[in-house]
């Protein structure tokens, strides 16, 4: 079956979840929309039978379409002009010094979901999980085991280990809704910014908002690995990196004018000076100063294709230099046997990517900012169930087998200054519609100003 057939399974799944436990509310709002439905039916072999099923064509009207119609009305937007913008710092990834660049500390809030001591921020901080009071659950789950009785011949709803799951997420569900109410009864903001709204606090933040008449943002906090992720829209405006997001969401239902192009405002510190000079960098990670430098990004699971690649360019004179997710432990015992394998540690991404020479990474985020940076690119697929396609038109600098990824590595190594290869990057960037030439920072700011400061 095709991926795009399990999507369609997914999705009017999910419609159907909702459709049938939409009458549990907290004080309007229905409570599984705040629910993480991918989690739910996880590792379900009932689900797993059920996504091989072929849509039928009255199923195939987009998804956003058919969510619109389940989501509670919401007010008219509310004139907050003089109160402050809140950033939800949950995967929002804008750099502390863009937002003091940009904004008064009296117009921004940051509002995070629990307390982090290490950052320090001129900005006023508020804690969500402080808005919360004790709420009785029970009366929820009463309702919820109601509609379970209901759901006897359906073949995954009438699942034990599926409504044993859902239960249990209403102990999370209902004091954030109620920290999300109590936040925006108790303090006047214009509008948020938000980093997700795939997680619990940033669903439960811009469906509050939408019953006070709020406007709200989403970001986008990485390249879209999977639709599930990112879908349905919840905030008023999507902010998208470019053309592949705009299209993606325009597919869903997404109407043009609640879709912005605008990058990342990280983005815009990829080109700016280092914050760790190049011998510091060398000295830190001590490798070899007149050696190419290969950046590789590795992947929490695609474990066994890294070790090939630093197998195959263990006799190669280049330092290899690893940026670790996981596996830690078990890449220090490469670095050790592999003379030319060294540990990234306390440096700066952007820095990293900018004394590479070449960068190699799976298929991330990271692979993006180092074209934006004018850095040669290897990308090697994943063996996913889900796979991206994002990358798909950077043949020949995207790999199935790792073997055959070193050995154009090789050949470019010895070609490093051929034009061709970043000509293709630079091609792919356009393509895409990243924003190069102008600040995602100030169209992010100039976004807020129109939409969430003019209502």
């Amino acid at each position: 079956m095709s991926m795009i057939s399990y999507v369609q399974n997914y999705w009017n799944l999910y419609v159907d979840f909702l459709e049938r436990f939409r009458s549990v509310e907290y004080h309007g709002t229905p409570i599984v929309l705040c629910s993480h439905f991918y989690q739910l039916i996880k590792d379900n072999q009932t689900v797993e039978q059920f996504s091989q099923n072929k849509p039928s064509s009255k199923q195939l009207e987009p998804v956003q379409t058919r969510f619109n119609r389940l989501l509670p009305p919401g007010y008219s937007q509310q004139s907050h002009t003089k109160s402050p913008i809140v950033f939800h710092d949950q995967l929002l990834r804008i750099p502390f010094k863009l937002l003091k660049k940009h904004y008064h500390k009296r117009d921004l809030i940051i509002l995070r979901n629990q307390t982090n001591p290490k950052t320090s921020t001129p900005f006023q901080i508020e804690q969500l999980n402080e808005f919360e009071k004790t709420t009785q659950i029970k009366p929820y789950q009463r309702q919820l085991k109601q509609l379970f009785n209901k759901q006897t011949y359906h073949p995954v709803f009438s699942d034990t280990t599926f409504q044993q799951n859902l239960l249990n997420e209403l102990s999370k569900i209902i004091p954030t809704l109620q920290a999300a109410e109590n936040f925006m009864k108790h303090i006047s903001v214009s509008g948020f910014v938000l980093g997700s709204t795939n997680h619990l606090e940033g669903r439960a933040l811009a469906l509050v908002a939408r019953q006070h008449g709020i406007p709200t943002i989403c970001m986008q906090h990485g390249i879209i690995a999977s639709p599930l992720g990112y879908l349905p829209k919840l905030a008023d405006f999507l902010a998208v990196y470019g053309n592949y997001e705009r299209n993606l969401y325009l597919n869903s239902g997404v109407p043009s004018e609640n879709i912005k192009v605008i990058g990342h405002p990280r983005f815009d510190e990829i080109n700016h000076p280092p914050q760790t000079n190049r011998r510091t960098f060398n000295r830190k990670l001590r490798i070899h100063p007149k050696q190419k430098n290969i950046l590789i990004i590795s992947h929490h699971e695609q474990f066994n294709d890294l070790e090939s690649i630093m197998r195959e360019l263990n006799n190669q004179p280049v330092n290899i230099i690893i940026k670790p997710r996981t596996h830690v432990k078990k890449l220090r015992t490469y670095s050790k046997r592999y003379s030319n394998v060294y540990l990234a540690k306390g440096i700066q991404l952007y820095d990293l990517i900018r004394y590479a020479d070449i960068v190699v990474s799976y298929e991330s985020t990271v692979a993006l900012e180092a074209m934006i940076a004018s850095k040669p690119v290897f990308i090697w697929k994943q063996n996913s169930p889900n796979p991206i396609d994002y990358f798909q038109d950077l043949d020949p600098f995207f790999y199935q087998e790792s073997h055959k990824l070193v050995n154009n590595l090789k050949y470019f190594l010895g070609n490093i200054r051929q034009t061709s290869t970043l000509t293709s990057l630079e091609s792919f960037l356009t393509k895409q519609g990243i924003q190069l030439r102008h600040s995602s920072m100030l169209l992010l700011k100039n976004l807020i100003d129109c939409e969430l400061l003019s209502q």
